[in-house]
């Protein structure tokens, strides 16, 4: 990231800003994640309206690995914003 000119930060904000799920997504109902809506900031992205992902950007976690054989990525992903949600756990890995 930062050879590339990113800080995690620079990262963390872009994802926060632009991630959530449009409420076209939530047409019905009792569909799959219609029970947290209240618990959901709605916001515009590309103008379109959205329930916003994460609360705050500090929920994101970036992590970065690797070497110089290319870019990769991957993903995990949680369940549930907040408190009563995904927390983020890590722990030092001494090699």
């Amino acid at each position: 990231l930062s050879s590339d000119g990113f800080a995690k930060s620079d990262v963390r904000d872009f994802l926060f800003e632009n991630t959530g799920v449009p409420l076209r997504a939530f047409d019905h109902e009792g569909t799959e994640g219609t029970q947290a809506r209240d618990s959901y900031e709605e916001v515009l992205i590309d103008g379109e309206p959205h329930y916003r992902k994460f609360k705050d950007p500090s929920q994101i976690g970036i992590i970065v690995a690797g070497g110089t054989a290319g870019k990769f990525s991957a993903v995990m992903g949680g369940w549930l914003t907040g408190a009563e949600g995904s927390q983020i756990v890590t722990y030092p890995v001494k090699w």
